[in-house]
């Protein structure tokens, strides 16, 4: 598997394998969208794309088995000149019901342990220190902020 650096970690970009190597012709990639140096990929006897062989769950794989020298064209013909990835699966038991079940679960939270975070009381006293609870249009408007903060307080103080 050669290293890609252009895609970084994503996980949608499919690698690139080469078996036998390069050849000289990899200008094709980007004109016809395969890759020229990809082998050939065969599972359970018919020939698939690499996407194919991506999405496989790996549980279901009984063997691979890699060719790359004259025998596999003499098998596979012109395809496989760049290698052939042969791969065989688990083949299900007859008359048997197969059920398989994959789940990953997990939770994560913040640490906030290192954050010196206020408490009920800490914030109606630093919305008091920073005016949220002064009026600077008149008295009507005062009675109410005072109403508020008294029922806030009122609140902290129950917990």
């Amino acid at each position: 598997m050669v290293p890609n650096n252009s895609m970084g970690s994503n996980p949608n970009a499919r690698p690139q394998i080469e078996v036998r190597g390069q050849t000289g012709i990899s200008s094709f990639n980007s004109q016809l969208g395969i890759d020229p140096n990809q082998p050939l990929f065969i599972l359970d006897g018919f020939e698939v794309s690499l996407q194919q062989v991506v999405d496989l769950d790996i549980n279901r794989v009984a063997s691979i088995t890699l060719l790359k020298d004259a025998a596999s064209t003499a098998i596979y013909g012109a395809k496989a000149a760049n290698g052939v990835v042969v791969i065989e699966t688990i083949k299900p038991k007859p008359g048997q019901m197969r059920l398989t079940y994959t789940s990953d679960l997990t939770f994560d939270s913040p640490d906030l342990r290192d954050y010196n975070l206020m408490n009920a009381a800490e914030k109606l006293e630093f919305e008091r220190l920073t005016g949220r609870y002064k009026s600077f249009t008149g008295l009507p408007s005062q009675l109410a902020l005072d109403s508020m903060y008294n029922r806030r307080a009122g609140l902290v103080a129950q917990g």
